[in-house]
């Protein structure tokens, strides 16, 4: 089964840097996307993020499914909970 790719990002709080996100294996305020920045990533990955997710979802029986997150999964839904607050 192919996988999705993470793509990079980019630590720049900045507006006129790429909208991209860094995988840094810790989470902190400091290395999020600005709400600007994440509206933009949003719209080009988007697709990606839900595919990627789809790939690491494990049904167990027709009304259980485990679903193993990785820091790409859980910035993505860090940034839509800031994105939609």
């Amino acid at each position: 089964m192919p996988t999705a790719t993470p793509r990079p990002w980019n630590n720049s709080r900045t507006e006129g840097h790429a909208a991209t996100m860094q995988l840094t294996g810790r989470i902190t305020p400091d290395n999020l996307l600005t709400l600007e920045a994440y509206a933009r990533y949003r719209k080009e990955h988007r697709g990606e993020v839900i595919a990627h997710r789809r790939q690491r979802t494990v049904d167990l029986g027709q009304h259980l499914s485990v679903q193993f997150e990785s820091e790409w999964t859980i910035r993505y839904q860090i940034q839509e909970m800031l994105h939609l607050e």
